[in-house]
């Protein structure tokens, strides 16, 4: 985005009505989705069964944008994110955003409203997002 772009854009945000700000980040951004379904696909080198760790596993379809695997040895399936703190969190196209309020140490409320998601959703998040800054 221009920068003008960009300052025009603050300048409209202030002339909101104090319900429209939330709305305005509430929407559904399919872009940032797509964001981060590439992310967590560029980082699958080889898939390795999260319930039995053999790598013997091939594609079974997708689901949610993320692409599902089927184990040949236990025959169950998952997803890149099973088996980690980011298993079954929806509303991918937010977190984004959502991470972006963590680095600036905002409360758990603040980020919810900011980011337009329940408060209890923001402090799963956060929880789920420190486990995986942790782990890392």
């Amino acid at each position: 985005m221009e920068t003008l772009d960009f300052e025009r854009l603050l300048a409209e945000l202030a002339d909101l009505c104090h319900r429209q700000p939330g709305s305005a980040t509430a929407e559904h951004d399919p872009a940032a989705q797509a964001q981060v379904t590439a992310a967590i696909r560029a980082a699958i080198v080889r898939p390795v069964c999260p319930h039995c760790g053999t790598t013997k596993c091939h594609r079974h379809g997708q689901a949610h944008g993320l692409p599902r695997y089927r184990c040949t040895g236990c025959r169950r399936t998952f997803n890149p994110l099973t088996a980690t703190p980011l298993a079954r969190l929806r509303h991918k196209d937010k977190w984004p955003p959502y991470l972006e309020c963590l680095l600036d140490a905002m409360s758990v409320r603040t980020a919810a409203a900011s980011v337009g998601v329940h408060r209890n959703t923001s402090l799963r998040w956060r929880h789920r997002f420190r486990a995986g800054a942790v782990t890392r």
